[in-house]
């Protein structure tokens, strides 16, 4: 089994170094979202809650990151239904997933520097 960022090269039929590029990207502009999501829900934001979510959303969806796509989705809709009582569980379920694909870059990374 190859690597993460392997899999994603060869699934996105993208370089290597695009990709590692796209997943930092990714991981840098999501965290970014993920304060501003919490924000949105301390304020009782539903519109931003909404925006935000709908951001991680497309960017997961474009790096095949179904599980992070799929709870940012949740999230988006519950922002845009204004169900904010309903947000704060996606939240979670979106935040464990996106520490779950940063966990396993992260082990990627180490194993690149000890190479």
């Amino acid at each position: 089994m190859g690597s993460f960022v392997d899999r994603l090269a060869s699934e996105l039929e993208l370089e290597r170094k695009a990709v590692l590029h796209l997943v930092d990207t990714f991981f840098s502009a999501s965290w970014e979202d993920v304060r501003l999501l919490e924000d949105a829900l301390a304020r009782g934001d539903a519109w931003a809650l909404g925006r935000h979510a709908h951001d991680i959303k497309g960017a997961a969806a474009g790096l095949q990151f179904e599980g992070s796509r799929r709870a940012a989705e949740e999230l988006e809709m519950a922002g845009r239904d204004g169900r904010m009582a309903e947000a704060a569980p996606f939240l979670a379920s979106l935040r464990a997933e996106l520490e779950k694909l940063q966990k396993e870059r992260d082990r990627e990374a180490a194993t690149e520097s000890d190479a």
